[in-house]
């Protein structure tokens, strides 16, 4: 959902930090930004990577309570 409101609005740079090499859609299983779609913003992953991994593992922890 992130990656077609990105396309849909023509964002030029994303900055991420923590990637998802299963779900992810940018680069992960799938990655909507490849030339075949058309559309390809600068990428920056990795951005405080482990502080981004984090903050996701705790949200999905108290998810899961």
């Amino acid at each position: 959902m992130c990656a077609g409101a990105i396309m849909n609005a023509c964002i030029s740079e994303v900055c991420y930090g923590a990637s998802d090499t299963e779900w992810g859609a940018c680069g992960g299983v799938l990655n909507l930004f490849e030339e075949a779609f058309g559309y390809r913003p600068r990428l920056y992953g990795g951005v405080l990577s482990d502080a981004c991994g984090a903050l996701l593992s705790g949200f999905f922890a108290d998810l899961r309570k």
